[in-house]
């Protein structure tokens, strides 16, 4: 259900624009509220490196530098160490002053606890008054998370700042399958393939398809790690799935990711083959009021036991196929901004070669920061 005291707040992103984040160069005064909180379900071995997420956004204390009226308070579960703060305001010595680092606050729970970060903070009454004192400005202020959800729209309710980010009610848009659904409306290219939400509905699709690979995702799978590889022969032929899916996630059970897809559901797609593979994304920026900036194009850099697991990205893309993914990037833009999403946005695309030429097609929508945010950013 829509929070008024939420879209009231919303409404102040209109009068921050543009300079709502530090990567806006100037004097104006403004306060970026850091909470990089994790409110996806991700794989167990991931939540030992939650730490690290969480300081990702470290990279703008290079904004701060450039920024002299600007203040960051950074909110982390556990304290950071000082020489990684040095670290950062080392790059820019010339610059590292007392005053920039007075600007630049650290609020830590001492909380190791394996959840969110934002319900962590939410839980801490005194945590929560002691950002409201730092913020000082609230109508100067904003909020940035990882990604959004309910968590975060009560601590930006609560802290009285606007969140920079899509709501949570708009969270579809995000999900393989809305992603699919918002690539066919809007005539972007994109591969074969069908929602499911059972290994009937699977081999279904598969049967459809008629493809000699596929790629079984789970719906709001993160980081490819809820992807597998389908073998389509043995899965028709045994009229099962059990011995032909090759998870991504190699901790995983066949069962267990069965059992996932059928409380979330998912997508199976054809497999996209060609001369030559890359996996290029598109970030944007999306203004309250709708207009749309590709701000980067990055080629993805992926690894794991089948290639589907994000490790880095390089930046730009390929100028072979960057023009094109920024194009199609945009008609996926303006879409979300009809629906309202505010802040950052990536599309994802696998781009091959065929017959010489490189054909993009899209992947996935990330309505959150992604792996391709903080590089950028810094």
């Amino acid at each position: 259900m829509p929070n008024p005291e939420f879209a009231d707040l919303q409404k102040r992103l209109r009068t921050l624009w543009p300079s709502v984040t530090l990567r806006s160069i100037g004097d104006v005064e403004r306060t970026v509220v850091v909470v990089h909180s994790i409110s996806l379900e991700v794989p167990d071995q991931l939540i030992p490196v939650f730490p690290a997420y969480e300081e990702r956004f470290l990279c703008l204390v290079l904004s701060l530098l450039r920024s002299r009226n600007s203040r960051v308070i950074y909110v982390t579960s556990q304290p950071i160490l000082p020489r990684l703060v040095d670290y950062y305001f080392g790059l820019v010595p010339e610059l590292d002053t007392p005053e920039a680092r007075d600007r630049f606050k650290v609020v830590s729970l001492v909380d190791g606890r394996n959840l969110p970060l934002t319900k962590k903070l939410l839980a801490r009454p005194g945590a929560i008054e002691r950002i409201r004192t730092l913020v000082a400005q609230p109508e100067l202020a904003v909020l940035l998370p990882f990604a959004t959800s309910p968590d975060e729209v009560e601590l930006a309710v609560r802290l009285g700042v606007p969140l920079y980010g899509a709501d949570p009610e708009l969270e579809w848009l995000g999900t393989k399958s809305g992603s699919r659904r918002v690539f066919a409306d809007e005539g972007v290219p994109h591969a074969r393939g069908f929602e499911v939400s059972s290994e009937r509905d699977v081999l279904s699709a598969l049967r459809e398809l008629q493809s000699p690979a596929a790629i079984l995702k789970l719906d709001r799978g993160v980081s490819g790690l809820g992807n597998a590889l389908v073998d389509v022969a043995g899965a028709l032929a045994d009229g099962a799935l059990a011995g032909a899916l090759e998870l991504e996630d190699t901790e995983a059970v066949v069962d267990d990711y069965l059992d996932a897809l059928a409380v979330g559901g998912g997508i199976v797609e054809e497999r996209i083959e060609g001369e030559d593979f890359r996996s290029p994304s598109a970030q944007l920026r999306i203004s309250p009021s709708g207009q749309v900036e590709i701000l980067s194009t990055h080629d993805q850099v992926l690894g794991g036991p089948h290639g589907q697991t994000y490790f880095g990205c390089r930046f730009p893309a390929d100028p072979a196929y960057a023009p094109q993914i920024a194009v199609e990037a945009l008609k996926v833009g303006r879409r979300l901004a009809r629906e309202g999403v505010i802040g950052r946005c990536a599309v994802d695309f696998v781009a091959v070669r065929q017959n010489g030429d490189w054909e993009p097609y899209a992947i996935e929508i990330n309505l959150r920061c992604g792996g391709t945010t903080h590089p950028f950013m810094a």
